[in-house]
């Protein structure tokens, strides 16, 4: 299952709260559960992979 299945096999609670947690972390920490550092977002986005790829990889 990748992620994209994973989100489009939750319920609306579900994709609600996974959606309000993001506004409080950065979307690569989410995708990639990694740790910023103190890094500007441009710095990070350029070291993991786009969204499309997240979304095709497998989910954890």
């Amino acid at each position: 299952m990748t992620n994209a299945d994973r989100i489009r096999s939750m319920t609306d609670e579900e994709l609600a709260d996974m959606i309000m947690n993001i506004e409080d972390i950065c979307l690569i920490d989410f995708m990639c559960h990694v740790d910023c550092e103190g890094k500007v977002c441009s710095e990070c986005i350029n070291e993991h992979p786009d969204l499309v790829e997240w979304l095709q990889s497998e989910a954890e």
